[in-house]
């Protein structure tokens, strides 16, 4: 993607392209749109593809198990514009889409499969898997758990045709599923997920962010979480309501199977550790299933059409608060990349560059939740993609599941002497320039004017402030709030 930009030498030079690995969906995505678009524009219409496609996508699996459920959908709108689509994690937000048609495609193929269907929800599954590997693996475990509850159900009623049915209920998904299964076993044996090493939330914040909803919907603002309170609550009655209407209806197989998968999600969610290896936010993400999987549940219990109405127009308007109350923040930080952006003019095509943060940028909630989710700690990346640049700190390039990747020596370099994610950042500006033998040709300064005074007095701040007076000069500072300074090599 990156050498259809300005100078494909010096990319040649700092990266390696890799198709390999999962996290390869968005990147293609993004290439097909920057034909048409620049970089920037191109992330937005993948991002509005993505706004588009998400309430399709369980849309299509709610009609899925009943034709008549499809108001159901808009109670999951306050998912679609998650914390994590805000952070960038489009890889993981796109695979979502394709979990929820995978999960969809096999509850209308249940016991009337063909070839064709096979292969349909075995593609998108693997495109899944293309797109994040988490999501892949849970809509296998969703079908997985659909699919026994019906072969018990098949053996329960044990019949001359008992086996046969068996087969053609347990053989096409177990078939459609093995790709990706494959893919999943040989990407975690080749060892790129970067190790074995775990680290855990507590079990209180596990809870509180299952049980409200608050860990995959609220980003910005404290009023978010009255959206997500909400939807909880419409789940609660939705099901309070098909239990009552279950008394005098019989449950079906697919009821079973869909409450017996929500429930498997729930114990996976609070099993799973939340960092393995690189590997991070895992029960961020599996915390998405619990309650979509429960909308498929709810979708097929005998409940009437004026319930599933009612409750979706209530989930829309939760919905809609909760876009409300991140406009302000969006707003802010809007004007803040903005004027990041306006360095842009002084740094020519094909050169190096590095971001350096002494400020912390998170969201009014941040230091409850993330304090190290910046919106503006990537910029620079955006930056070098719109300018044809190379940005040292580029994140996925520093990680062995992304396609685009720094070279060896270069990745050896930027880890042992750029450190820059810290705040203050741990870098060694002089001694890269040296063993590197390719000085960094322009390092912006971001957020040192508001920077505390603990920060601008530490040792770190002060050695690179003496390396970039002896080194280097300044070229500009942006306007109106002196965001970011910019500095120049000085041969």
């Amino acid at each position: 993607m990156l050498q259809s930009l300005h100078d494909a030498a010096i990319v040649r030079r700092y990266y390696h392209f890799t198709f390999t690995v999962p996290n390869v969906l968005v990147p293609l995505l993004l290439a097909a749109a920057m034909v048409v678009f620049s970089p920037t524009w191109a992330e937005k219409v993948v991002v509005a593809w993505y706004v588009v496609a998400f309430p399709l996508a369980i849309r299509y699996a709610i009609r899925s198990v009943s034709r008549d459920a499809g108001w159901l959908a808009l109670i999951a709108l306050p998912l679609v514009v998650s914390y994590l689509l805000l952070f960038g994690f489009y890889d993981f937000s796109y695979a979502m889409v394709g979990a929820l048609v995978a999960i969809g495609l096999a509850i209308r193929f249940r016991g009337n499969w063909s070839f064709l269907r096979v292969f349909a929800l075995a593609l998108v599954l693997v495109l899944t898997y293309g797109a994040h590997i988490v999501p892949a693996v849970m809509a296998v475990v969703v079908i997985g758990t659909v699919t026994v509850v019906d072969v018990v159900s098949a053996w329960r009623h044990r019949s001359a045709a008992s086996e046969t049915r068996v087969g053609r209920f347990v053989l096409p998904p177990l078939l459609a599923s093995l790709p990706t299964v494959a893919l999943t076993a040989a990407f975690v044996a080749s060892g790129s997920a970067g190790g074995t090493e775990t680290q855990r939330k507590s079990l209180t914040s596990l809870v509180a962010g299952l049980a409200t909803l608050t860990l995959p919907t609220v980003s910005y603002s404290d009023v978010e979480v009255v959206a997500a309170v909400a939807v909880v609550l419409i789940l609660l009655v939705l099901c309070i309501v098909a239990l009552v209407d279950l008394r005098t209806h019989q449950t079906s197989t697919l009821t079973v199977g869909l409450l017996l998968a929500t429930l498997v999600c729930v114990v996976l969610y609070f099993a799973a550790p939340d960092d393995v290896g690189t590997g991070s936010y895992l029960n961020d993400r599996i915390c998405f299933f619990p309650p979509l999987v429960l909308l498929l549940a709810l979708a097929s219990a005998p409940m009437r059409a004026r319930i599933w109405r009612v409750a979706g127009i209530l989930g829309l308007v939760a919905a809609l608060v909760a876009a409300g109350a991140r406009l302000p923040t969006q707003v802010h930080y809007d004007h803040l990349v903005s004027e990041y952006l306006t360095v842009e003019r002084a740094i020519p095509p094909g050169v190096t560059l590095l971001a350096l943060r002494y400020s912390v940028f998170s969201p009014p909630v941040g230091d409850r939740r993330y304090k190290q989710l910046d919106p503006l700690a990537h910029e620079a990346s955006r930056l070098a993609a719109d300018n044809g640049d190379i940005d040292l700190a580029h994140f996925e390039a520093l990680l062995s599941y992304f396609p685009d990747q720094f070279r060896r020596g270069v990745k050896q370099l930027v880890t042992h002497y750029l450190d820059s994610s810290a705040v203050p950042p741990r870098v060694e500006l002089a001694q890269y320039n040296l063993a590197s033998g390719r000085p960094i040709q322009y390092v912006l300064i971001v957020g040192l004017r508001g920077a505390t005074e603990q920060v601008r007095d530490d040792p770190a701040t002060l050695a690179v402030e003496r390396v970039l007076a002896a080194d280097y000069e300044r070229v500009l500072v942006t306007r109106p709030t002196g965001l970011v300074t910019l500095y120049r090599y000085r041969p």
